[in-house]
């Protein structure tokens, strides 16, 4: 409930949900995500491997800078399925940094 409060956005705090598959990660992020639109903020949401790929097709088009100022305008960004799918070997983070 004290996230639901999102006080963690405004101190720009992240939060991690680690748990296995199943465990109702996604249903906590998405209510995080719903608490913080009802309180006016905006929110994204996405998988970690659309990112990634949205990212390097971003690079590959040379607006790379304009999409991660277009993510850094968010409130809170909802990054899920960390980890349960593998990135391809270009899409190393170095298209993450700055964000």
């Amino acid at each position: 409930m004290q996230l639901a409060r999102c006080e963690y956005i405004e101190r720009r705090e992240n939060v991690i949900a680690i748990g296995n598959s199943g465990t109702g990660k996604t249903h906590i992020a998405l209510g995080l995500g719903l608490a913080a639109c009802q309180r006016g903020m905006s929110v994204g949401f996405t998988t970690a491997a659309a990112l990634v790929h949205e990212l390097m097709e971003a690079r590959d088009d040379r607006r790379l800078l304009n999409l991660q100022r277009q993510l850094a305008r968010l409130k809170l960004l909802i990054i899920d399925e960390l980890g349960f799918v593998p990135l391809s070997t270009t899409g190393d983070g170095t298209a993450l940094r700055g964000l």
